[in-house]
């Protein structure tokens, strides 16, 4: 049966990685090794770190050192293993700054044509070098908190053993073991058999000839230094003469003995031939931990094992340390409530359950690990409870499953903040989570706290739960990392969901999230959303991504598969967000995609992010692009589009990317401050109208209303005029700033035309503040992740007339709309207003 060594790696990032791995049982001679380092395991693609076979002893990749062998005939194989400095640097980071980067890794040998997997692990970056840090990205956000520690031990070099005390032991076919190892083995046993069948017949004619009916007899017929033996209360006991008397030299060991609360203090343990110190069975059993068992938890399902887990909660909660569920399946009736001390606690299962592995079955279960099954219809499973927030829980291989038709509790995890000081620094690594409402839930029952802080969970199985995980009553996690967890079909139903947090300082990063609503939403996050590489297949709802109030985030590729548009409104979603940056569905800085504040709410933003019909058909949305650093020119999927040339009142220094100069109009306020457009245009009920403006608000004193779009399709046909404020412009865009603002309406009815009204600086603004502008591009679409900014750069630069306004300088050019014999463009040849025009 072929087997895999778990063998994580903790490396630095600034200089080489060098290990030396010694695998004892095989010989690589000749054999071809191979190891790649990834962000995860299965992850497509090329991979991060990619180590062949090498001879040069400097060379980056794996080196057969030396293979030698044991007095038996056992080989073991002397492996380097080396990764580049350049190639360390180069590996992606993660979190905060500080962060420790986690990716994993595995290595691969073949043997006999058969590809053999030896080891596989973690592969973690430390987020404390300091020398040589001189080029890590600067955009990561500040270190909030504990920084993150590896997982893994630092080793050097590491032996791996293969093979067992078989006739022949094979591994994907090749001989691990010869013959000659069974031989040796079985010979080295037989001695050993016979020395210590010579020794207990010696031990035993010894403690026939020196027996004697008590202690006092035994040291009157013993001279110094001779042993001797007696019976104590049914108990052989060995003495030693001395010259005062006798000492007590071994006990036999009996059933009545052996019963006793120190009995195993008198049984020896050896680990094997690798080990030679030999310690007390009982010192090894300590350290082994405690277990629910010790308590009086049965594990069979038919007890009712609350109070048993409850007191060796309460037990380590008080002092700190660790205990175990060994294998069973432990029903509680009520809340499990972890007490929050002032020292580090673990709870430790056996495992988790499969990927999808259905509703557990107490009579046929038969499975080896350690399965919680709450079934009781209080707030949650487990529970925690505490005024001090500097301990840290840590739940480890644990399995928590409810009953579907039975009573269950809402959450499995559930922290309610009533009257407690902020608690922090949870850790549930490779639980697996089955059949709750949600898997996490943050609540509030009285009291005026409303944070939880730093929730890892790391490598869970999460499934068939109605959500991942839940804020309620305004609480709000300060620091929620989610990772690398199996968390698919969770939440499909209309009113359930996946991650449905508030938060900040939160990174959802390597996730499969398949086949459920809304997967994730995020809301009221002031700082540092981070949503990298997640696997989103057959997913539906408003949005993948759905942020909410979030100042600074960085929302990267996922792997998105089958997505069904038909029932999916948004790939990614941003309401009255600041800026960051989103790899999807569009790429450029300073996006902020999002709907309108819902009308009569403009002042209360609360109502606007939890309003339902955000995002909506009913609301449309727009969004504002800054100009630095992306292109616009990309033609949209338009059914209909009209471009309108703009009258030139100005010029501006082209701020498209192309160079030279674009002509404007240029707006003055006075009365209601509006500047109108009107356009023919046919769309279909059941399309997107899009209009793309580009503008910028100049220099002014005083302060300014936001902008305000108001879009009417067939004048007073449906759906009737559209207004859009523009929430969060005086906090994230400048005067003298270009600002090209997309929005869009869905048309419930045919349309023919539609008529714009654009207050820039909001409606009956003080007269004479100036705008500068291009005419919208108005177009039509059917679906909304067809809506992109648009700027026709060509038709912008493009004029029927030399300027009659504006300040312009020699040597500007404008293309000429209606070319005629070869000139194709208007030249400035001296400055002035409007300056000296040729044709060319």
């Amino acid at each position: 049966m072929a087997h895999t060594a778990y063998l994580p790696i903790i490396a630095d990032r600034y200089g080489a990685v060098v290990r030396h791995i010694f695998v004892a049982g095989l010989d690589l001679t000749g054999i071809d090794m191979r190891a790649q380092v990834r962000l995860y395991g299965d992850v497509p693609g090329a991979p991060l770190v990619d180590l062949t076979t090498v001879t040069n002893g400097n060379a980056q990749g794996l080196r057969l050192v030396e293979v030698t062998s044991d007095g038996i005939g056992i080989p073991t194989s002397h492996v380097e293993l080396v990764i580049n400095e350049s190639t360390m640097e180069s590996l992606p980071y993660a979190g905060e700054i500080g962060d420790v980067t986690t990716l994993a890794w595995d290595w691969q040998v073949t043997i006999a044509g058969r590809k053999r997997r030896l080891a596989k692990g973690e592969f973690q970056i430390t987020g404390d070098g300091v020398t040589g840090a001189e080029s890590a990205p600067a955009n990561r956000i500040a270190p909030f908190g504990l920084p993150q520690r590896p997982v893994a031990d630092v080793w050097s070099s590491a032996r791996m053993t293969f093979g067992e005390e078989q006739v022949t032991v094979q591994i994907d076919g090749a001989d691990l073991v010869a013959p000659l190892a069974k031989k040796a083995s079985d010979a080295a046993a037989s001695a050993e058999a016979d020395r210590t069948g010579a020794e207990l017949a010696a031990a035993t004619a010894l403690a026939a000839s020196r027996y004697f009916p008590s202690k006092a007899a035994g040291e009157a017929g013993s001279a110094v230094d001779q042993a001797f033996s007696t019976n104590d209360a049914g108990v052989l006991v060995s003495y030693r003469r001395t010259a005062g008397g006798s000492v007590e030299i071994a006990r036999s060991l009996t059933p009545a003995s052996m019963a006793a609360s120190d009995g195993l203090s008198r049984v020896g343990f050896n680990q094997g031939s690798a080990f030679v110190q030999t310690r007390m069975a009982l010192d090894k059993l300590r350290e082994l931990g405690a277990s629910v068992r010790d308590t009086a938890a049965k594990g069979d399902f038919d007890a009712d094992d609350t109070d048993a887990v409850q007191e060796i909660i309460d037990h380590f909660g008080a002092r700190g340390g660790r205990f175990h569920f060994p294998p069973g399946i432990f029903r509680t009736t009520r809340p499990l409530v972890v007490g929050l001390g002032l020292r580090e606690q673990a709870i430790f299962g056996q495992g988790q359950r499969g990927v999808y592995p259905g509703q557990i079955d107490p009579n046929t279960y038969q499975g080896d690990l350690a399965v919680i099954v709450p079934m009781h219809t209080e707030r949650a499973a487990i529970t925690f409870s505490g005024q001090t927030g500097d301990s840290s829980v840590t739940f480890r291989d644990l399995a928590i499953a409810t009953m579907t038709d039975g009573p269950r509790p809402q959450a499995c995890f559930g922290w309610d903040t009533t009257d407690l000081q902020f608690l922090r620094n949870f850790r549930i690594f490779g639980v697996s989570i089955n059949d709750f409402v949600s898997a996490f839930d943050t609540y509030q029952t009285s009291g005026d706290m409303k944070q939880v802080g730093l929730l890892w969970v790391r490598d869970c199985n999460i499934h068939r739960n109605e959500h991942i995980a839940r804020s309620l009553n305004d609480t709000q996690w300060n620091g929620f990392s989610f990772c690398f967890n199996e968390a698919g079909q969770n939440g499909y139903n209309v009113g359930h969901g996946g991650i449905d947090i508030s938060g900040h300082n939160v990174t959802i990063l390597g996730n499969c999230l398949e086949g459920m609503r809304d997967p994730i939403k995020v809301r009221g996050a002031y700082r540092g959303i981070y949503i990298h590489a997640n696997y989103l297949e057959a997913c539906v709802g408003k949005a993948l991504i759905d942020l909410q109030g979030a100042r600074t985030y960085d929302i990267g590729t996922q792997a998105e598969l089958a997505l069904d548009f038909a029932n999916l409104d948004h790939a990614v979603l941003l309401t009255n967000c600041g800026k960051g940056t989103s790899a999807i569905p569009y790429r450029p800085f300073g996006v902020h995609k999002m709907p309108p504040q819902i009308n009569g709410n403009d002042g209360r933003l609360g109502d606007n992010v939890n309003n339902p019909s955000i995002g909506t058909a009913n609301e449309g949305w727009w969004r504002c692009d800054s100009l630095d650093a992306a292109n616009y020119g990309r033609e949209p999927e338009a059914a209909s589009i009209s471009r309108a040339r703009s009258p030139v009142s100005a010029r501006e220094a082209n701020p498209l990317g192309g160079g030279g100069a674009l002509p404007v109009a240029e707006h003055i306020s006075s009365g209601a401050g509006a500047i109108s457009d009107e356009r023919t245009l046919a769309g279909a009920s059941g399309d997107w109208c899009v209009i793309s403006w580009l503008f910028k608000r100049g220099l002014h004193t005083g302060d300014a209303d936001q902008p305000y779009l108001s879009i009417d399709v067939n004048g007073d046909g449906s759906p009737g005029p559209m207004d859009y404020p523009i929430s969060e412009w005086n906090t994230w865009w400048r005067a003298g700033e270009w600002c090209l603002l997309t929005a869009a309406v869905k048309l419930t009815a045919p349309m023919s035309s539609v008529r714009l009204t654009f207050f820039p600086f909001g409606v009956n603004p003080p007269a004479g503040r100036v705008t500068r502008y291009l005419r919208p591009i108005v177009y039509t679409t059917n679906a909304p992740d067809k809506i992109v900014p648009f700027i026709d750069q060509d038709f912008a630069q493009t004029v029927t007339a030399s300027p009659a306004a504006g300040q312009w300088r020699a040597g500007d050019q404008l293309k000429n709309a209606s070319p005629s014999s070869g000139a194709t463009r208007f030249v400035c040849t001296a400055d002035g207003a409007p300056g000296t025009w040729i044709s060319a």
